[in-house]
């Protein structure tokens, strides 16, 4: 992925300068602005091209870090914290080779309440794991869904590829009242490893989905996919990510660790 960064406060015309594909940037604008709470030392904020707000975006939270720490807004430091709209978030700069970082986030823990994510479902329905879900005629998906701030359908097969092209139905679905971003996985036990692409919501499928592979990683070793006890691999068509997979109470939360790379710096005018 890669991002615009600004530090004004103020929406700016997302569409104009944000449009998948076509333009420097991949999927949204994020803002760096001062924290409103105590022990905070950022707050990222990331709208996408429609100019809604999203709560989180796991890569965008690595590029974000990546650049603060470059420009060294803080001096000496390689741990921040990070407000986001759900809380703070902690973020660590590892090493850094040839330019490229690594860093380190605790992206925090997942929801399975269907209320939670939302879900048009029975108040009475506690979790929505590996259910049937008819999406056309004669098309029915398996699908776990959970939330991290966004909301997340885990749909595991064999072709991965093949099987994303049923990401807008299962988006659009009037079962999922403020939409869904949908990760096909193909999972290995016996390597602690996981393929994924990913459709997301309101932009289509994308690269890579941080958040989605954090959801991913978790609902795979849940469902004894894959294990917590030794890393886990996610292969996305945007590149590599490691997670390690934590669990407390039967919940389940993950830290993520991936590269981020500054490809450029450039400069727009954009009329508030």
């Amino acid at each position: 992925c890669s991002f615009f960064f600004s530090s004004r406060r103020r929406h700016t015309r997302c569409r104009e300068v944000s449009w998948a594909r076509r333009c420097v940037q991949e999927t949204g604008i994020i803002y760096i602005c001062k924290p409103t709470i105590p022990d905070a030392d950022f707050r990222f904020r990331f709208l996408n091209p429609d100019t809604s707000e999203s709560e989180i975006c796991g890569n965008g939270m690595r590029c974000f870090t990546k650049y603060v720490h470059d420009k060294q807004y803080i001096k000496g430091r390689t741990h921040y914290r990070i407000q986001t709209m759900i809380d703070i978030k902690q973020v660590d700069v590892l090493y850094h080779q040839n330019g490229d970082y690594t860093i380190k986030v605790n992206m925090g823990f997942i929801d399975f309440n269907p209320q939670k994510v939302p879900m048009n479902v029975s108040p009475d329905m506690k979790s929505y794991i590996e259910q049937d879900l008819v999406i056309a005629p004669q098309k029915t998906v398996r699908l776990t869904t959970a939330t991290i701030g966004i909301p997340h359908a885990v749909v595991i097969c064999d072709d991965i590829r093949k099987e994303t092209v049923w990401g807008e139905t299962i988006d659009k679905n009037p079962i999922f009242p403020k939409g869904m971003t949908v990760n096909f996985c193909n999972f290995s036990l016996e390597t602690n490893e996981f393929w994924v692409t990913n459709w997301e919501q309101g932009l289509g499928v994308t690269l890579a989905c941080g958040s989605g592979a954090t959801v991913s990683s978790c609902v795979g070793v849940m469902l004894g996919k894959l294990t917590k006890d030794k890393p886990v691999h996610a292969h996305l068509d945007g590149g590599d990510l490691t997670f390690i997979v934590y669990e407390d109470n039967g919940r389940f939360g993950a830290f993520m660790e991936g590269i981020a790379t500054t490809v450029f710096e450039g400069y727009c005018e954009v009329n508030i």
